[in-house]
């Protein structure tokens, strides 16, 4: 019977120990996705203009008043110079019929 708990001990704790490391590093690979994101898509981040830069508060104002069938949801209110600004956007709710 010892045996038999001892092998049972040894693959659980090497399933236990494989769960553990794939949790581990996915972690650490969610903890580091904009500096991934930027290194695998670099033209994401560029920005390409030769414009002053404005502040994120007004670019949310443009995008809204360029479309007005959207809002802005998500604005990162720290912009790093010379990237790209990356808001989310979703459909406004109708008042009158309550959908998008």
């Amino acid at each position: 019977m010892r045996p038999l708990l001892v092998r049972l001990h040894r693959w659980l704790g090497v399933a236990t120990a494989l769960f553990l490391f794939v949790s581990g590093l996915t972690g650490a690979i969610i903890a580091w996705d904009h500096e991934l994101d930027a290194a695998l898509n670099p033209s994401f981040f560029h920005a390409r203009t030769t414009g002053p830069a404005l502040s994120s508060l007004e670019l949310a104002r443009l995008v809204e008043a360029a479309d007005p069938r959207i809002e802005v949801t998500y604005l990162p209110l720290g912009v790093e110079a010379g990237h790209a600004l990356q808001m989310m956007v979703q459909p406004r709710t109708d008042p009158a019929t309550g959908q998008p």
